[in-house]
């Protein structure tokens, strides 16, 4: 398998820099966004590099953020029916998009504020075009080199002696499984239940989940990031690290686009595949870029906790620690395939065998636009919605901004949504139901909300049952996601 040349673009406190934008005087200010909900300054969904010198974190609320740092501003998400409009975010992050499309017809939008790009072919033909294979430090401002030592860059380089068996492994495992299964997403096997809705914890949707998570540092000791680049691209006689370093060029171009053509900042990883890019990415921050070789992944990964690696933040990377008692993923690598694979099943084993390795051949898919159209909204204590016109109501306020959305992406991308899902889950419950029904062209968001209410009572009984008055005993979370294709889409409820 040839060698991929991956990047991930990750917007530098992108809910802030979009607030700047929309509100010039902020600039120069430390800044934080917050929730629409006013008690107690509401609660903080992103911060700017500039409050978190104070000590400011999403964890804190206005009020707490003011007593830190008494000069900060703190502009509010929108509000329309009642929640977060999260619609000026949304435009900012397609202006994005926009821009990396010049540089890569394969591009994955990971989040409102990340993507992946495959820049492989862009970089083949610049290495073509190039005079020299000989990269100069100058060529690449603002970028850093994981897991870096003058020592270790000196040393060996054993990537390429790496990957033919890895590729091996993995193509290995491929081969095991159904070729219409996402192999990139390797779930313990030993499972015996698999949660099919999210953890939400606030009336945003998905796109607020991923939001500017705190921030790796490269360790780079007592040498300089310009010794540690001019020692990396010393490295002679390795195609991969030339690969990465003409990478590292191309990110640069990139960033710099969509600074000039949109006025925000971003950072970047630059890899051989997803996991490592996305590692990469947070390392230096912001608007700063990281490379990360697979040959340097052991000094990495020896220092990398497994809630930094992709797939490895929830559940599987707690059992993983705790059956085999390790706290990073470097300590995976003292377990052989065979161990992992009968602790975990086979193809976990295998992968989580590779990836403590820097090996991962997840495909980039191309995906300018969301697979999902969402919304949703907690009700918690006083809050609770206690009777079925209140339900009711809030499923149509919620269908309503729905219809609203498909109807721009229809208009926009010629996508037609045809499928009606619906999951809930009873508050005692610890798994979904579901029951899906067209969903007709000319349906108002008022008999959608009844059909979905309908569903609901006809797919479960007991606890969502009503008394005479009209009142149910459930405390009420609704989330509403339409899954968009080219022809067809399925709204998710999640109750």
């Amino acid at each position: 398998m040839a060698r991929r040349v991956v990047v991930l673009v990750d917007m530098d406190c992108f809910y802030v820099q979009v607030e700047k934008k929309l509100d010039p005087t902020l600039n120069g200010h430390p800044c934080a966004v917050v929730q629409y909900k006013k008690w107690k300054g509401g609660s903080i969904i992103a911060v700017d590099y500039e409050a978190r010198k104070y000590g400011v974190s999403r964890g804190n609320n206005g009020d707490e953020a003011r007593k830190l740092c008494p000069h900060i501003k703190l502009p509010r998400i929108p509000e329309k029916r009642g929640k977060a409009d999260l619609t000026n975010y949304r435009a900012a992050s397609a202006e994005v998009i926009k821009v990396l499309s010049r540089f890569s017809s394969c591009i994955e939008r990971a989040s409102i504020d990340e993507a992946y790009i495959d820049i492989t072919d862009a970089v083949s033909e610049r290495i073509r075009l190039l005079d020299t294979t000989k990269v100069l430090p100058s060529m690449l401002p603002a970028t850093h080199v994981a897991g870096g030592s003058l020592e270790g860059l000196e040393g060996n380089m054993e990537a390429d002696a790496m990957m033919p068996l890895g590729n091996y492994l993995v193509s290995k495992v491929l081969d095991q499984s159904n070729s219409e299964e996402d192999n990139s997403l390797l779930f313990m096997e030993t499972n015996t239940t698999t949660a099919t809705t999210k953890s939400w914890s606030g009336d945003f949707d998905d796109e607020l989940q991923d939001l500017d998570t705190e921030d790796t540092i490269s360790d780079h000791g007592s040498a300089t990031r310009e010794e540690l680049v001019s020692a990396w691209l010393d490295r002679e006689g390795c195609t991969a690290e030339l690969l990465l370093s003409v990478g590292a060029m191309v990110a640069n171009e990139i960033r710099s686009a969509v600074l000039s053509e949109t006025g925000f900042t971003c950072s970047a990883g630059i890899a051989h595949n997803k996991v490592l890019a996305k590692l990469a990415a947070g390392m230096n921050k912001p608007n700063q870029q990281t490379i990360l070789s697979t040959s340097l992944v052991p000094a990495v990964f020896d220092k990398t906790p497994f809630r930094k690696v992709r797939h490895l933040g929830g559940k599987l990377g707690e059992q993983v620690q705790q059956l085999l008692n390790i706290c990073n993923v470097g300590q995976l690598r003292g377990f052989s395939m065979e161990a992992l694979q009968k602790q975990f099943g086979e193809k976990t084993g295998s992968w989580l065998y590779l990836i403590c390795r820097g090996v991962d051949n997840e495909p980039i898919r191309s995906r300018l636009l969301s697979q999902s159209i969402g919304c949703g909204k907690n009700f918690n204590g006083p809050e609770k919605l206690c009777s079925v016109q209140q339900v009711l109501y809030w499923l149509e306020q919620l269908m309503e901004e729905i219809f609203e959305r498909l109807k721009v992406d229809q208009d926009e991308n010629g996508r037609l949504a045809e499928l009606l899902t619906v999951h809930f889950r009873p508050e005692e419950s610890a798994s979904a139901l579901s029951r899906s029904f067209p969903l007709q062209p000319h349906s108002s968001p008022a008999s959608v909300a009844r059909s979905l209410w309908t569903a609901i009572m006809r797919g479960h009984s007991g606890p969502t049952s009503v008394d005479p008055a009209g009142r149910t005993p459930l405390t009420w979370s609704v989330h509403l996601c339409a899954s968009c294709s080219v022809s067809s889409a399925s709204i998710i409820l999640f109750l």
